[in-house]
């Protein structure tokens, strides 16, 4: 069984932060996020991050792989981790491509996310 952990991207502050709580209310409905750096009191609403799911994979060089993260490959193409139906998996803006994550990451490696370096995918 994969371990389950979140990072998100929160929008005011335009930083990624580690995840150690999901909050939720008396009804079930997702209503925030708490940080290593939030008060115990506190939480970031939900509406002011965007949350980002561990795969449970690692890059060959061990980062952690995580939905929003892009990869390398060994011909220097870029493919995003996403998140469809039937689990994770990387897409090729350049060569109009979807293959399964755990195929993809043998000889990959994690070069940044879409929301810290939201240029890295245009050509």
């Amino acid at each position: 069984m994969r371990e389950i952990k979140f990072r998100a991207w929160v929008f005011p502050l335009k930083e990624m932060k580690q995840v150690i709580d999901l909050c939720f209310n008396d009804d079930g409905e997702f209503i925030g996020v708490r940080f290593s750096d939030t008060p115990r009191t506190g939480m970031v609403n939900f509406r002011s991050v965007n949350l980002r799911e561990y795969t449970g994979l690692k890059d060959k060089n061990g980062t952690e792989i995580f939905e929003g993260d892009v990869i390398k490959d060994e011909e220097n193409f870029l493919w995003e981790v996403v998140y469809e139906t039937d689990g994770f998996h990387v897409m090729s803006h350049d060569l109009m491509a979807v293959e399964m994550l755990r195929e993809a990451i043998r000889y990959g490696e994690v070069v940044g996310n879409k929301y810290e370096n939201p240029d890295i995918l245009i050509a």
